[in-house]
């Protein structure tokens, strides 16, 4: 009976750690974030993004069925944490929940309008650790871009690991164990030595590194020597 009620109180102290993550993504209107849809003028773009697992992170049946068997073992308490990285726009706006009854941009998973306002990331990296700047200004690595719908910004930041480690390093929210460690390895492998980010393997035409990648990254826009795919291929 007593390591009964040892057990019960362990089971109520890791609930509680659960709905309380490492990083807590701010409360943000869901209308802050377009629709990826109205992200016309990069058609091109757009279709490659609609076939990846960004798109899908939170419609995906696997990962549907995973959360829900998740939740009922943990009374609901680890679903926020996981659709922080998989629905942030969701997660922020109070949509997670019924999917139903969500905005077109909270059933979008990684949805274009979230990665293009981020701006940063907080330590340490990971468990959805980006600093957003919710203000419609499309940040992105051309320092000369222009847009006739959009304010445009340029950001360094979205050409490094560290943009996609806010998400691809997950921490255990009770006791910190690594779950996924993919920045963590990249930063302490060959790879980062020799100067070669997420972006140049997992947004190139094809397997490894593949730049450049020649192109226009809108139409009617200038010819790039290099545009990164939104494809996001992986194992």
């Amino acid at each position: 009976m007593k390591n009964r009620f040892i057990l019960m109180a362990l089971t109520a102290a890791a609930l509680l750690a659960l709905a309380a993550p490492a990083f807590a993504l701010p409360q943000v209107p869901v209308d802050k974030f377009q629709p990826s849809q109205a992200c016309g003028c990069h058609s091109a773009l757009l279709e490659e993004w609609s076939r990846s697992m960004h798109a899908k992170a939170m419609t995906d049946p696997i990962y549907r069925l995973k959360v829900n068997e998740a939740n009922k073992a943990t009374d609901g308490a680890i679903g926020p944490f996981c659709d922080g990285c998989h629905g942030p726009v969701a997660t922020m706006g109070g949509q997670a929940k019924d999917l139903s009854k969500a905005a077109v941009q909270a059933q979008e998973g990684i949805n274009c309008d979230f990665c293009h306002q981020v701006s940063g990331t907080g330590t340490p990296i990971g468990n959805v650790s980006q600093i957003l700047t919710p203000t419609g200004a499309k940040r992105a690595q051309f320092d000369d871009a222009l847009s006739p719908a959009h304010e445009t910004t340029y950001s360094a930041f979205h050409e490094s690991a560290e943009f996609c480690g806010a998400c691809h390093n997950v921490d255990h929210p009770g006791n910190g164990m690594h779950l996924e460690s993919t920045y963590t390895e990249w930063k302490e492998g060959p790879y980062a030595a020799e100067d070669t980010t997420c972006q140049d393997c997992h947004m190139t035409p094809g397997p490894g590194e593949t730049v450049p990648n020649a192109g226009t990254a809108a139409a009617g826009g200038p010819q790039r020597q290099h545009i990164f795919t939104m494809t996001f291929a992986g194992g």
